[in-house]
């Protein structure tokens, strides 16, 4: 098993230098994280999910070659279809938009910052009083409800545009740092209050892009600054667990984590984070054994891509679309018969083998094609928009829990961002900005 371990992460370093797409990077990073680090982790100090068992251990093997050539086909159908695939010009109105984000007047940027992130609150709370924003209880059913979902995901692309626009350094500083201070906030707001582990995730990584410049020009500085603030930060993940369980009491959740730590030492609380809570392997491994003994689930559920696809305002009686998760629970033996709140998810690498074992390779290369075509879509421009469109859609991507609705879902996410944009421009109109390069044009033309 070590020797595919390091092969694993020989492979994923190589694919991840020669590739410098960040769709592409960003999923291996995902993959790493989730399947390879947890495994590392084990090798090292014997450290492993508290599912772990000898069973499950005689996987491991069959579950890293997978995970290799997995992560080889998405990397080599990326390369083929990226070349393959032409190039979408920027049209007038997705440059008239760039010019209103990087216009030298800094009036209209706070209020499309303020506007977006009220939006995205407001969503939230709407989320709240249908039970769909802390997955807690039963959720009221509404043909809007993914639209709620994606307005409330302003925040993040908002913290995103605003990080972006400053670090150009087209507008006064002190007022880009407090635009982009107060989305930092109401982002981790939205997440504590959540309870999301990704959330906070998406945040660090958005923090991290917007700030590239920083660790460009001071490497050493920035490395010694992650490394003094990583490891600490690692300790809002018990916290959070601890929350969720008891009902998002935020006290008791804090007083258990807190107690937790005392228990196991520091040491013992990263340890826990890396193997525990940022930790699919187990359950992709269980996933690996109930194939070898009762087969391939049979790819069904990415039919859901295509069920998805008619909106629930014209098919009202729609069935629900979801990856049978809490049911997969249970057939793969880790979650007990008792437990009818725990859900299991196995990212799309595991989702892959689970439903048709190593032909689930074939899902790596469509893969593959679905992340050229957002690069050449969205991704090969330096228009701050796109940019931060590219960045949020990436990240949407590689956090989901599968592929099993991902067509219907990125169908809605460009249709929010075509809202998003509309935002902008109608709040452009009314301050009636003075002082941009170029102002809104009456008629659009496309090049292509």
């Amino acid at each position: 098993m070590t020797l595919l371990v390091l092969l694993n992460l020989a492979v994923s370093l190589c694919l991840f230098i020669h590739i410098k797409e960040f769709i592409v990077r960003f999923c291996l990073a995902v993959n790493y994280v989730m399947f390879l680090q947890p495994t590392v982790i084990g090798l090292v100090f014997g450290v492993f999910h508290p599912t772990h068992n000898e069973w499950s251990a005689s996987y491991y093997e069959k579950a890293l070659i997978f995970i290799l050539l997995y992560n080889i086909v998405l990397c080599v159908s990326f390369s083929i279809f990226r070349r393959v695939f032409p190039k979408v010009k920027t049209d007038k109105l997705v440059e008239s938009v760039n010019n209103i984000l990087e216009c030298p007047n800094g009036k209209h940027i706070a209020a499309i910052t303020y506007a977006l992130l009220l939006l995205a609150v407001v969503a939230k709370i709407k989320l709240h009083s249908m039970g769909a924003f802390r997955h807690f209880g039963e959720v009221v059913a509404s043909p809007l409800l993914q639209q709620y979902k994606l307005v409330a995901a302003f925040d993040i692309l908002t913290l995103l545009l605003v990080g972006l626009i400053r670090a150009k350094n087209i507008l006064p500083p002190r007022l880009m740092n407090k635009l982009y201070i107060i989305s930092i906030a109401a982002c981790l707001a939205g997440a504590a209050l959540s309870g999301s582990r990704f959330q906070i995730i998406n945040i660090a990584v958005v923090i991290l892009i917007t700030n590239a410049h920083f660790f460009r020009k001071k490497l050493v500085l920035g490395m010694v600054a992650l490394g003094l603030i990583i490891p600490p930060a690692l300790f809002i993940f018990p916290i959070i667990g601890y929350y969720r369980v008891n009902e998002y009491q935020l006290d008791i959740g804090v007083a258990e984590a807190q107690a937790f730590a005392e228990t196991v030492g520091y040491k013992g609380v990263m340890l826990d984070v890396l193997t525990t809570r940022l930790n699919y392997m187990e359950n992709y491994v269980y996933a690996v054994g109930y194939v070898d003994s009762e087969g391939v689930a049979g790819g069904q559920t990415y039919l859901n891509n295509f069920l998805g696809i008619v909106p629930r305002l014209f098919w009202p009686s729609k069935p629900q679309i979801e990856n049978d998760s809490q049911n997969m629970g249970y057939r793969l033996g880790i979650v007990p018969a008792h437990d009818f709140s725990t859900s299991i998810g196995l990212r799309p690498l595991g989702e892959a083998y689970y439903q048709l074992g190593f032909y689930g390779i074939i899902v790596a290369f469509l893969y593959g094609i679905g992340l050229a075509s957002v690069q050449r879509l969205i991704g090969d421009s330096s228009s701050t928009i796109l940019v931060a469109m590219y960045i949020n859609t990436s990240m949407y991507l590689a956090a989901r829990d599968g592929l099993f609705a991902v067509l219907p879902g990125l169908i809605l996410f460009f249709l929010s961002y075509i809202f998003f944009i509309g935002i902008i421009i109608g709040i452009h109109r009314i301050l009636k900005t003075t002082g941009c390069r170029r102002d809104i044009p009456t008629e659009i033309s496309s090049t292509n």
